[in-house]
C-alpha cells in the first residue's frame, strides 16, 4: 500500500482507539485551590490497606 494511505489508517486507528477508551469519574479524587498562597497546604494521607500490604510484609521478612 501507499505510504500516505498507511499513515492515514494509523491516524484513524489511533483516533478510534482513543475515543473508545473508558473515561474515569474523578469525583472526590481531585481538588483545586482557589488562589496561590504560601500558607495554604494540603495533607495527603495514603490508604495503607491496599494490595501492597502483603508484598511489604514479604519484603520485610526476606530482609
Amino acid at each position: 500500500m501507499n505510504f500516505m494511505v498507511m499513515e492515514k489508517l494509523v491516524v484513524l486507528l489511533l483516533l478510534v482507539t482513543c475515543g473508545s477508551t473508558k473515561s474515569e469519574d474523578l469525583t472526590g479524587k481531585a481538588f483545586t485551590f482557589p488562589s496561590e498562597s504560601d500558607t495554604r497546604y494540603a495533607t495527603l494521607t495514603p490508604d495503607m490497606g491496599g494490595p501492597f500490604s502483603a508484598v511489604t510484609a514479604l519484603c520485610l521478612i526476606c530482609v
